[in-house]
């Protein structure tokens, strides 16, 4: 029996890794804690959403607003609308149609050479063998690299003395406040 084809209460799924049997919930028969934890989960994430569609759709539909538009039209803060004249310029251009033909090669080029080096990678780590581990640990080293990077960046920020944030808020470090020297701040008394 598959997903979907349920005549009972829950549907079962063989998972092919493993070969074992998991259960899950049919959704009619979500009882009432379930439905409210499920709108409470709704409830928390709306915020971030609503923060990421803001901060994400809007510069691009403007963006977007933008292209059907003279090129000054944002430094004047008005609109000089040309409709699709922008793109009928931009598709007659001999540069532009042969930098798209060679990004389009080169993007087409590096899926395949990464499918074909990543694919087998990937299969080969996922299977348990010797150095497995080892090369696990090695994949994903690059995804740690980026908050550390980033953790940096803001210790340097707050460094008493030449930090941005010090610098600018006119802060100076109480190493008192957490124990270290960039970690608390407080302010001068004006």
């Amino acid at each position: 029996m598959r997903v979907g084809e349920t005549g009972g209460e829950c549907a079962w799924v063989a998972t092919p890794d493993v070969g074992q049997e998991t259960t899950l919930p049919a959704p009619n028969s979500m009882g009432p804690s379930a439905r409210r934890s499920m709108g409470i989960g709704v409830a928390l994430t709306a915020p971030a959403i609503a923060a990421l569609a803001v901060t994400m759709l809007y510069p691009i539909g403007w963006t977007i607003w933008l292209t059907f538009n003279r090129p000054k039209a944002a430094l004047r803060g008005r609109p000089d609308f040309v409709g699709l004249h922008n793109y009928a310029k931009i598709l007659l251009n001999r540069e532009f149609r042969s930098a798209l033909v060679q990004t389009l090669g080169l993007t087409a080029a590096s899926f395949v050479a990464e499918a074909a080096i990543g694919l087998p990678v990937a299969l080969r780590l996922n299977r348990e063998l010797a150095g497995t581990r080892f090369f696990q640990a090695v994949v994903s080293l690059p995804l740690m690299g980026a908050p550390v990077v980033g953790a940096l960046a803001w210790r340097f920020m707050f460094a008493a003395g030449y930090g941005l944030i010090d610098s600018v808020l006119h802060l100076s470090a109480d190493p008192a406040h957490c124990g270290f020297p960039t970690c608390g701040l407080r302010a001068r008394r004006w």
